[in-house]
């Protein structure tokens, strides 16, 4: 059985969230529902990806930040959500990381905008 669960987060942009979404090839929609079995949760901000995957964000009561709400309950799932919330998130800070250092003018050389998974760390001469 399907059911939705919320998860806290510290993402308090909802502009650059659907920037991050987009970028991963998610459609947003301001002001959505997500659907699970018999539910239905209205949402500040839902995303929908062509693999079907769904994912809401509801602003949280107790902090200014967004809590994501995605349904868990189906295993085949699982390593697609966590992969998918990873990348987003992983894509939301770094444009945030680059919208403060541009907020202090500070010079950015380059950034390689493909989010990819964290391997070893290796050194380039």
């Amino acid at each position: 059985m399907s059911h939705l669960s919320i998860l806290p987060t510290l993402v308090n942009d909802l502009e650059l969230l659907a920037s991050a979404l987009r970028a991963e090839g998610f459609s947003v929609e301001l002001e959505g529902q997500l659907c699970s079995f018999e539910t239905r949760l209205i949402v500040a901000l839902s995303a929908t990806h062509p693999t079907g995957l769904s994912l809401g964000w509801t602003w949280n009561q107790h902090h200014d930040a967004l809590d994501v709400v995605v349904d868990l309950g189906k295993p085949s799932r699982s390593v697609s959500v966590k992969r998918s919330l990873s990348r987003v998130l992983r894509r939301y800070a770094l444009q945030q990381a680059l919208r403060d250092a541009d907020r202090l003018n500070v010079a950015v050389v380059g950034v390689d905008e493909a989010v990819t998974s964290p391997g070893p760390a290796s050194v380039r001469s």
